[in-house]
């Protein structure tokens, strides 16, 4: 009869010990359940980052690099989201101002601002639209509308003025 020595015993129990824990105790779903990490880094096959998400915010970037997406919280504590463009130029903006108010602004391939829908600081709605050099062209709020010509001047005004 041969006897088994009490060092062979203990590897043989933890080897057990291992492979159920490894793949006894597992849910039929293969659920992590509450997963709990610093930040997430995400890199393709060549070791260039994807996406990113820590430090209360999400980046994703193209296969060159270049940022495509922000989503996160600003120094103010308001959430926003910044859209680029694929040279990593912003194309979009939809967040929290400084005051408080929402707005949502795009840019075109200069970086130039094209329009704004948000709250304005007198805390109204209000609508504008850019042309290609980012001066105003139109304007839209707090019960008039405006209307500019290519040398940045007035040529509509419909409503009433703050005064009534």
């Amino acid at each position: 009869m041969k006897v088994i020595d009490t060092k062979s015993a203990i590897i043989g129990i933890l080897v057990t010990l291992l492979l159920l824990a490894i793949y006894g105790f597992r849910t039929e779903t293969d659920e992590l359940g509450h997963l709990v990490v610093k930040s997430i880094t995400v890199e393709d096959d060549r070791g260039v980052i994807m996406g990113y998400l820590g430090n209360g915010y999400l980046q994703t970037y193209n296969q060159f690099g270049e940022p495509t997406l922000f989503v996160g919280t600003g120094k103010d504590g308001g959430g926003y989201l910044r859209a680029y463009n694929g040279n990593g130029d912003e194309s979009a903006y939809v967040g929290t101002g400084r005051l408080g108010g929402g707005y949502i602004r795009t840019y075109n391939n200069s970086g130039k601002e094209t329009s704004y829908l948000g709250t304005g600081s007198d805390n109204s709605g209000q609508l504008r639209i850019y042309n290609k050099e980012g001066e105003t062209r139109s304007y839209l709020g707090d019960g008039y509308i405006q209307a500019y010509n290519q040398y940045g001047e007035r040529t509509i005004f419909l409503g009433t003025g703050t005064s009534g």
